[in-house]
């Protein structure tokens, strides 16, 4: 495709790992919704997109688009790592995907 395109690498290796933090809680805001934590949602959602603005606004002047995709995937990570310790905490439910096994409580026996 040529040089343009793959200035963008670095941006979406970033955003990749990202999305790997959001996919690793699953449907976490649908669980919560389902069970009634509606406010919950909304303030962990909120707070993400604050906290996204404000990275962006310290990160992009001086990063560009690396910054934002720095920003967002920043973001994405606290959101997941919050709605695991929520849900967790509201529901018992565990969200987090099994590859963390040292952080689930273990059934009892």
């Amino acid at each position: 495709f040529g040089p343009q395109f793959t200035s963008g690498f670095a941006v979406m290796i970033v955003l990749g790992a990202g999305l790997v933090f959001k996919a690793a809680v699953g449907q976490a805001t649908d669980l919560l919704v389902v069970t009634g934590h509606q406010i919950a949602n909304f303030w962990i959602s909120g707070t993400g997109l604050m906290f996204n603005i404000i990275l962006s606004i310290i990160l992009v002047p001086d990063f560009g688009i690396l910054g934002a995709a720095i920003a967002t995937s920043v973001t994405f990570a606290l959101r997941a790592i919050a709605m695991t310790i929520v849900i967790k905490r509201l529901t018992g439910l565990w969200v987090l995907i099994d590859a963390f096994p040292p952080f689930k409580s273990s059934p009892a026996a």
